[in-house]
């Protein structure tokens, strides 16, 4: 039985590194996009609409990046669990202010409030790179979701569960809401809301992309919501004593 279980494993853990491969490949095609806009950028002499469309581009370039980043680090997670992330020490505090950064033009441009604390000193062994993704996956869903004018809020906070500390991270916004059947199925990967929803053109990957990192650090997350008044996203990441 044992050995059984360790061909299922291995076969699971090639299979994910292949997904791995392919996705990985998608690099060169992308990088040959980069290369042609920086190309035309070169060239000069563009009018106005001409660099319009230029910087049009260049940002879906990024934000198919982007995907394609979350894409890799979920088959890498998959594949080594814990032993795929690059953990050191961090603040809650820098870890809420770095994804706030990111996300406050959006909000800004939405007329939305963006407002942040943080109730806790304690430091976390973590990947801060991943744990900040997190944070900016779960704002800027919050920033799509909720209509201008706003109020959008992150916070952290101490907190312990059958004696073992963590640190709770709430994100949380006066959006649309989710529905039950949503809540049920909303970090699985490809999971899309319905359809008239402000994200339709979303890949399903940002939330299965949270699970797959607050779980590799041991941690949990999940959501709260009731339709037309708003979601509160929270996850608990393991504190040291």
């Amino acid at each position: 039985m044992k050995s059984q279980l360790e061909a299922l494993r291995a076969f699971e853990v090639n299979r994910a590194l292949a997904a791995r491969s392919d996705r990985h490949d998608l690099r060169t095609p992308l990088n040959a996009i980069l290369l042609s806009l920086e190309g035309i950028r070169l060239l000069g002499d563009l009018n106005n609409d001409q660099m319009t469309s230029l910087a049009l581009a260049e940002k879906n370039y990024e934000a198919v990046c982007s995907m394609l980043d979350q894409m890799l680090d979920i088959d890498c997670i998959d594949a080594r669990g814990g032993a795929a992330l690059t953990k050191r020490a961090a603040l809650p505090l820098e870890l809420i202010a770095r994804a706030t950064e990111q996300i406050a033009a959006l909000a800004t441009e939405r007329r939305q409030i963006l407002k942040s604390s943080t109730a806790t000193i304690r430091a976390l062994a973590v990947d801060s790179e991943k744990i900040v993704r997190v944070l900016v996956n779960l704002l800027a869903n919050a920033v799509k979701f909720t209509p201008g004018g706003g109020v959008i809020s992150v916070a952290a906070a101490d907190s312990e569960e059958d004696g073992s500390r963590a640190v709770l991270f709430t994100v949380s916004d006066s959006g649309i809401g989710l529905r039950e059947a949503d809540i049920a199925r909303i970090f699985s990967e490809g999971f899309r809301v319905k359809a008239d929803a402000p994200t339709h053109r979303s890949t399903g990957i940002g939330l299965t992309f949270c699970k797959r990192v607050v779980e590799a650090h041991g941690g949990k997350i999940w959501v709260e919501s009731q339709p037309g008044h708003g979601a509160t996203f929270r996850f608990r990441l393991p504190a040291p004593i």
